[in-house]
């Protein structure tokens, strides 16, 4: 796989973010997974590279760690932001269970990525895995108490509780209430 620079990683991020807007989620799915490929790369080349370290050859050439630490720092946040636009789209495709997984890789690197936990709590209430959702979503309020968007799916959740309960559904009912305290 040929390199890409950071600009050209960006661009690809723009260019997805452009169908995201035009609601071509397959598109923009295409060129995020397309530049979420070559951060990949670079972060686990990277990776091998200091594993491997002590058997490189010395050279004169002087090495700037500040801008080789920069640069690190702007691809695994370059990395991050495409798995979050991936879930995304997925989330818009209903395919849930692909967006659990990425956010959950989102929330290996960053795991206190609000978006991450609010994607994957809602995606996880529509495969009914309604104490993962809650769990993701008391994070979320504990980092933003404010925030509208985890608020809702607070809401939305206590109403499943209950209908669950009306239901007599033993296995979902009950246990939302008893995890908010």
């Amino acid at each position: 796989m040929t390199s890409l620079s950071v600009e050209q990683l960006e661009q690809l991020k723009a260019e997805g973010s452009a169908y995201l807007k035009e609601g071509n989620y397959k598109e923009a799915l295409r060129k995020y997974h397309t530049a979420h490929l070559h951060t990949r790369a670079a972060m686990s080349s990277k990776q091998t590279a200091s594993s491997f370290s002590h058997f490189k050859p010395k050279t004169t050439e002087p090495v700037d760690e500040e801008e080789e630490k920069r640069k690190d720092e702007e691809i695994t946040k370059l990395h991050v932001a495409l798995l979050g636009n991936m879930a995304l789209c997925h989330l818009k495709l209903k395919k849930f269970g692909r967006v659990v997984s990425l956010c959950t890789e989102v929330l290996t690197t960053d795991n206190d990525n609000i978006k991450a936990l609010w994607r994957r709590a809602k995606a996880n209430i529509e495969l009914k895995r309604l104490n993962s959702a809650m769990e993701d979503v008391k994070k979320g309020l504990e980092l933003d108490p404010e925030n509208k968007d985890m608020q809702q799916l607070k809401t939305k959740l206590s109403k499943l509780d209950k209908e669950y309960q009306q239901k007599g559904d033993k296995f979902l009912s009950g246990n939302l209430q008893k995890m908010w305290g």
